[in-house]
């Protein structure tokens, strides 16, 4: 091989046509395509550009908001290459990014749907559960509310200025011989 081919053959290895994978900030000048970045640290990395109409927002790498596709407008903006040369972020053009990206999607997806089947669960709650029954508060004798899921739990009456006082109060079971019922008052222990 003459040392002229040799030369031809380290130039084309060291070209970068279409730029796959992982790149660096300088490869900017000549792409335009879909850019993907990946939070490597374990803060937020948010960005926008100088107008503010392209942003870009990733959550910690542990969090399932740590992949997101990359505005090339933020990609070149020096702040955000400030932090992509500190190799706080990884910046690809990898079309496999993209199914990262699809999965993450999926997984906040499903956490968002889990969360709203929580919530749902908590309002679908038997509804005698939540209507409110007028009671005296404990500490003032002032009229408050409380629902019927409160009363089961026996958790002491007590008004929105005397609320955080619950910890100091014990149920105390006694016979009404009026109403011939087992009725419940609230006291504070003595010492």
């Amino acid at each position: 091989m003459t040392e002229e081919q040799n030369m031809s053959q380290v130039a084309t290895s060291d070209e970068r046509p279409g730029l796959h994978g992982e790149i660096r900030p300088m490869d900017l000048r000549t792409y335009d395509g879909p850019l993907y970045c990946e939070n490597l640290s374990q803060t937020i990395v948010s960005h926008s550009t100088l107008d503010g109409s392209e942003r870009l927002y990733l959550g910690p790498k542990t969090s399932g908001e740590a992949v997101g596709l990359l505005p090339l407008n933020v990609a070149k903006s020096p702040g955000f290459q400030r932090i992509w040369r500190r190799k706080k972020v990884r910046v690809s053009t990898d079309p496999e990014m993209e199914a990262v990206l699809e999965m993450a999607e999926i997984r906040m997806e499903a956490r968002d749907k889990a969360a709203l089947e929580k919530l749902d669960a908590v309002v679908e709650d038997d509804p005698q559960n939540k209507d409110l029954v007028p009671a005296s508060c404990a500490t003032c004798g002032d009229q408050t509310y409380q629902t019927v899921a409160e009363q089961k739990a026996a958790l002491p009456p007590l008004c929105n200025d005397h609320a955080d006082q619950a910890p100091q109060f014990v149920a105390e079971a006694y016979f009404d011989k009026d109403t011939n019922e087992t009725k419940t008052r609230w006291v504070k222990p003595s010492a």
